[in-house]
């Protein structure tokens, strides 16, 4: 992504910290291009977004379609609206 050198190993994601929190629901970790939201299954619904490299994210123009981009654009667009309305009063 972007150039950056990546280590692959197996459980990158959280392994170090794997012997203090246990198992963590994929909702929580939910990792683009790899879990699937389920409609109408509320457990299914990313609470936090995990954009893996080498598929980017949606705050890369070239990643602005990717899955479960809309959640994270959305969350965008709030953010900003409330930074500007406290900017503002």
């Amino acid at each position: 992504m972007d150039g950056a050198v990546q280590t692959v190993y197996p459980r990158k994601n959280w392994s170090s910290m794997d012997d203090e929190i246990g198992s963590v629901p994929f909702a929580w970790n939910f990792l683009e291009g790899h879990n699937k939201v389920v409609a109408n299954e509320a457990t299914t619904r990313p609470k936090t977004i995990h954009y893996t490299p080498g598929r980017g994210g949606p705050c890369f123009e070239a990643w602005k379609h990717c899955e479960v981009a809309d959640l994270w654009l959305n969350e965008m667009e709030e953010y900003l609206k409330k930074s500007n309305k406290e900017i503002t009063n």
